[in-house]
């Protein structure tokens, strides 16, 4: 599936939950290795060129992408949340086995809810 088709899904997910996508801005990689492999700083300035003033938070979506690392930095430096999928997911396991302590470093989902 092409990059626009993804894009697109993604869109019509997240819309069909309630939620206003107000911009998609995605690295377009033709495989999980080459996403994988991004370098730091691109995937640092892909967030700041994602930040929108009417956005409430920031969604990363994708689990090969290394931002978990990033969360902290780019949440204090955009001053709104990041939700990245690998962290959700982690925050969602570790509530669904009944653990509630913040985990400090990893943004404000890990560490506030």
């Amino acid at each position: 599936m092409a990059a626009p088709e993804l894009d697109a899904n993604v869109r019509s997910g997240y819309e069909a939950q309630g939620f206003e996508v107000v911009g998609i801005h995605g690295l377009s990689c033709p495989t999980l290795q080459d996403i994988a492999q991004t370098p730091l700083p691109d995937i640092e300035a892909l967030f700041r060129q994602a930040d929108a003033a009417a956005a409430d938070a920031i969604v990363q979506v994708g689990t090969a992408l290394p931002v978990v690392g990033l969360i902290d930095q780019l949440e204090q430096e955009l001053e709104r949340p990041l939700v990245a999928v690998n962290a959700a997911t982690y925050w969602y396991a570790l509530r669904q086995a009944g653990l509630s302590d913040g985990i400090a470093g990893f943004g404000t989902l890990l560490h506030d809810h």
